[in-house]
């Protein structure tokens, strides 16, 4: 058991915002990514070097800005940013203490078959089924359980993953968020365009998972007739609809599909971060590493040693000028 009392990841989320929140409020989700993606890096480094402590020093940087965007998503007035669902949805949506992609509660996917696979269909209905079997326990959980979830689940493929391969993972999936995240910024502005067909009002409607789910349904069969086409493969195959498209229902189906992919890809970027955790702690254990300072080795202690925090009830310290309501310097603004 862990020797303190553990936060939940909703309190991380609150704790974070509530230390960082005047920096935070000039920032916008793409600026939190970026710091999150600058971290991971330094976690790859670290992994590169060998360097154990050191993985899960700079995991905590790394988390601190996972926080900090999930705070951005439910906070910002960005309609085509904004999600209202609690935090421990955003991370599990995908993994509901299943596989994301067979469902399953120990993976039985075959990697290689699921890499080359062309028609991947993500299972939106499912994943939120399962999400709401978990409404009893997902908002009390702590780092250490989703890193145990991910253990359940794909325990026995990461015993044989190297620890640089789900390092790169990490990366990779960090990659894909920015990717999802920088298709949405395309849409800034799309409201103030009475041509385009996207109302505000439709904006606030998908704001949360079910709409977003439900929503992506119906304008896929709408795509699908618009582009003449019979399957979501079959549109690939041909590249439809055009990048150029602005037909209202392909701008709406363009703006719930990015929407859904980011949630999924941070799913997916939080699960390789627990997985990393544990690898880390795994071959640290084999080493006899966890002999001394124990404490460094769990990651909420780590944590709160770097934010000054020896408990879920003693507020965090900025890092750097160790405020409790950070005080660094910090000169961004948005125009």
């Amino acid at each position: 058991m862990p020797s303190i009392v553990e936060r939940s990841l909703a309190q991380w989320v609150n704790d974070f915002a509530v230390l960082y929140e005047e920096p935070d409020d000039t920032r916008a989700p793409e600026h939190m990514w970026l710091a999150a993606m600058a971290h991971f890096s330094s976690v790859g480094e670290a992994i590169r070097q060998y360097n154990f402590l050191e993985i899960y020093r700079t995991s905590a940087h790394a988390f601190c800005w996972i926080c900090s965007f999930i705070n951005k998503l439910r906070t910002t007035n960005e309609l085509v940013f904004r999600i209202d669902e609690e935090p421990w949805k955003l991370v599990g949506f995908k993994y509901p203490r299943c596989c994301g992609h067979c469902c399953e509660a120990r993976c039985a996917c075959i990697q290689k078959e699921r890499e080359t696979q062309l028609n991947k269909v993500f299972k939106y209905n499912e994943w939120l089924r399962k999400l709401k079997q978990m409404e009893r326990i997902g908002p009390k959980w702590s780092i250490r359980q989703w890193m145990q979830m991910s253990r359940e689940i794909y325990g026995a493929k990461t015993d044989l993953r190297p620890l640089d391969s789900i390092g790169f993972h990490l990366l990779e999936e960090g990659g894909e968020e920015a990717k999802a995240i920088r298709t949405l910024t395309q849409f800034r502005g799309v409201c103030d365009n009475s041509m385009s067909g996207v109302s505000e009002g439709f904006l606030r409607d998908i704001c949360t998972l079910k709409t977003l789910v439900n929503f992506h349904r119906k304008l896929t069969e709408e795509v699908l007739k618009y582009s003449r086409c019979s399957t979501e493969l079959e549109m690939r195959k041909k590249k439809l609809p055009l990048s150029s498209d602005k037909s209202p229902v392909v701008l709406k189906w363009k703006i719930v599909s990015a929407k859904l992919e980011m949630v999924a890809e941070l799913c997916d970027t939080f699960s390789w971060f627990c997985t990393v955790l544990l690898k880390c702690g795994d071959i640290a254990e084999k080493l006899g590493l966890k002999d001394k300072e124990k404490a460094k080795w769990n990651i909420e202690e780590c944590i709160g040693e770097i934010y000054k925090s020896k408990g879920p009830d003693v507020p965090l310290r900025c890092y750097a000028c160790a405020k409790s309501r950070c005080e660094c310097t910090n000169f961004a603004k948005l125009y």
